[in-house]
């Protein structure tokens, strides 16, 4: 990272970086513009992007919040990982309130592994689509190109262990494997349904889940999805269709009280999955978790609505934080017709899934 063009991309990078505009997004808006730069270097740029975002607040140590050409001038001299005497939300990071979150729910010596692994590099992972292929043929496929492994623990996931432009891939073009966290895979995998049935992803997005359920159905019963965000839902049509599902629409009032499972991805800290976007930790605030808290609740009493009487309802978030995860569980015990099922948390894991949490529940006859 010496040499000084590396460093003055850098520097140029973060001078004209919106935060406002997510991290990954803003790097590829940026090279893009400079076509002549080369792969070496902008694999480089982009990790010591990643490290400063990351690495920040201990990077500033003693001090807060210098300016950030300060900041990249210690993080080139590399010496900052052998501070001592470091208090520990420092040491991996964090700002104060989502520390005292995470020794809240996990204690000390669990809340700083936690936060070691959200600041290392997140793996490249996919999804088999079981419509299309097995993941022993995928596999076979792949490795004839690029450097894999099964996941784990999900049945239907496999790590990119090298750098992969994998959506130029025929594979992808042609909706044999879709990117999905292994994290994000096992939650789906949650979602017990039988061909035939209806499920409601309530908060869906571009549609992952959708995806990963869909597998279970084998073309039989009905997707639904809703969500606010239209640009969304019109790149989930898009993926629904390169995968072959058909058997889905979006959602309507007719159907309220009458799905089988319903699911509620709720819009969340995603402090679970910070080392995906470590700018994130940075716009957080008690204040905004508090606010989420209340969006969460006021998505549940939607979503709900939709689930027929015996039917399953989950409650899912990307978060690692108790106010968000298992005080839900129990505001939703406290005020819905309901019995808890099981709850599942899923934490960060290095080379392996991001943090989620889920609860499943039934709803009383």
């Amino acid at each position: 990272m010496t040499v000084p063009f590396r460093v003055h991309h850098l520097q140029a990078f973060f001078d004209g970086w919106d935060p406002k505009i997510p991290l990954d997004l803003a790097l590829y808006q940026y090279f893009k513009e400079r076509r002549a730069l080369g792969s070496k270097d902008r694999k480089v740029v982009t990790q010591a992007v990643y490290d400063i975002m990351k690495w920040k607040r201990l990077i500033d140590f003693p001090e807060e919040n210098l300016d950030i050409h300060e900041t990249i001038d210690r993080y080139l001299k590399g010496d900052f990982q052998k501070l001592k005497d470091v208090p520990p939300a420092i040491r991996v990071s964090l700002p104060d309130f989502l520390w005292e979150s995470l020794v809240k729910g996990y204690g000390e010596e669990d809340a700083l592994k936690i936060g070691e692994i959200l600041n290392t590099r997140a793996p490249l992972t996919l999804r088999v689509n079981t419509l299309k292929t097995t993941r022993k043929q995928l596999v076979g496929a792949l490795r004839e190109r690029i450097s894999i492994e099964p996941t784990k623990k999900s049945p239907w996931g496999i790590h990119v262990l090298e750098g992969a432009k994998v959506r130029q891939m025929p594979e992808y073009q042609e909706g044999l494997f879709e990117i999905q966290d292994e994290g994000s895979q096992l939650l789906s995998a949650e979602i017990a349904i039988h061909p035939g049935e209806l499920f409601l992803d309530y908060c869906a997005g571009s549609g992952g889940k959708s995806l990963a359920v869909a597998m279970q159905m084998d073309g039989k019963g009905q997707l639904f999805l809703h969500d606010v965000r239209k640009k969304s839902l019109a790149e989930a049509k898009e993926r629904l269709a390169r995968a072959g599902v058909n058997n889905y629409q979006f959602l309507n009032n007719r159907h309220k009280s009458g799905i089988d499972w319903v699911l509620v991805d709720a819009p969340c800290s995603g402090t679970g999955t910070l080392r995906r976007s470590p700018e994130m930790k940075w716009k957080l605030s008690k204040e905004g978790i508090e606010e989420l808290v209340q969006l969460q609740r006021t998505v549940i009493k939607e979503a709900i609505a939709y689930c027929k009487p015996a039917g399953h309802f989950v409650y899912a978030t990307c978060s690692l934080l108790p106010e968000e995860n298992e005080e839900q569980v129990d505001y939703i015990l406290a005020n819905y017709p309901v019995r808890l099922v099981s709850t599942t948390k899923i934490l960060p894991e290095q080379d392996g899934p991001d943090g989620f949490f889920s609860a499943h529940f039934t709803l009383k006859k």
